[in-house]
């Protein structure tokens, strides 16, 4: 694995396709290196973010919550005598 210098940090971030092919693009366009690019294109995003979506409240809730559904009985043979640490009858 190459060694990275101190001043830089390995990222790995999943982008779609297509995101990454025009940013690739772009930075041969420019003779650039993606990674400079990519830089740029955070470091204005957090200089410059958009603003931040309203949080969409719920309706109130106009019906009861459902109540769990009791436990079915247990289904399965009868404990045999003498099981789990009881001494056997006799």
């Amino acid at each position: 694995m190459p060694s990275v210098p101190r001043s830089k940090k390995g990222v790995y971030v999943e982008l779609p396709p297509d995101l990454v092919d025009r940013a690739r693009a772009f930075a041969a366009g420019r003779g650039e290196p993606f990674a400079a690019v990519v830089a740029a294109a955070l470091a204005r995003h957090l200089a410059n973010p958009p603003a931040r979506p309203e949080d969409v409240p719920l309706p109130p809730v106009t019906a009861p919550a459902p109540t769990p559904p009791a436990k079915a009985a247990r289904k399965g043979k009868a404990p045999r005598p003498g099981k789990k640490g009881k001494p056997p009858a006799g």
